[in-house]
């Protein structure tokens, strides 16, 4: 999101201020987009004299609306078309049910359809929904990997500790220092086993489908 911009239109003069009893008055940019989101500083000069006033305003989608990261576009608050929420989180998901690919396919898959690999907030919910939506073997790959030290959240970087209950029972044991990648383990027999343990690590090139994120900034 852009931050402390300028632009460069500007009017010779305000003859009349708008509401006469605050002496407030209008400016009008022309023509705003997606692009210029962000936090503008507008600076009201008197001709031949020094700097009389600014103000900070804030550009962006209208309310009821926000901008997906990576996008161009506004969408109105929930899920664009093609795409499922969680009554849990607001986050907006997309699985390639018919796509079985390796975990860096899968990324790939998910970046060049403007999404990421999915860091769920609710990763308990999300593995009973694929399993309920899409059939009891929905294996999903997701958007962690180990670095041969720690097993890592791609999208910033955080660790997702040995210690998060999560983890399905004996994970992840030393995969950790291995390169193996992070998968849901959306599977009906697993789940009735362990319920409220979906994370689970693989070798990065086996194959599983890819669930991907539309993030929102």
């Amino acid at each position: 999101m852009a931050a402390n911009n300028s632009i460069s239109n500007t009017t010779d003069s305000i003859n009349d201020a708008i509401d006469s009893d605050s002496n407030q008055c209008s400016i009008i940019i022309n023509s705003a987009t997606t692009t210029h989101n962000g936090m503008w500083t507008c600076k009201v000069l008197t001709r031949g004299q020094p700097l009389n006033s600014s103000k900070t305003i804030t550009i962006g989608c209208p309310h009821g609306y926000h901008l997906a990261s990576g996008s161009d576009q506004c969408y109105k608050m929930g899920c664009p078309k093609g795409f499922f929420t969680l009554p849990s989180t607001a986050q907006c998901f997309k699985f390639f049910n018919e796509t079985k690919v390796s975990w860096e396919e899968a990324n790939t898959t998910c970046q060049e359809n403007g999404m990421e690999l999915a860091k769920p907030y609710d990763a308990v919910t999300l593995r009973r929904y694929l399993v309920e939506r899409y059939g009891h073997d929905s294996r999903a790959w997701i958007g962690a990997h180990a670095d041969g030290k720690y097993i890592r959240w791609t999208r910033d970087g955080s660790y997702l500790t040995t210690s998060n209950p999560l983890w399905y029972n004996g994970e992840p044991g030393s995969d950790a220092k291995s390169n193996n990648c992070l998968y849901l383990l959306a599977s009906d027999s697993n789940m009735k086993s362990y319920p409220n343990q979906p994370f689970v690590t693989h070798s990065c090139a086996y194959q599983y489908r890819p669930l991907c994120e539309l993030v929102m900034d």
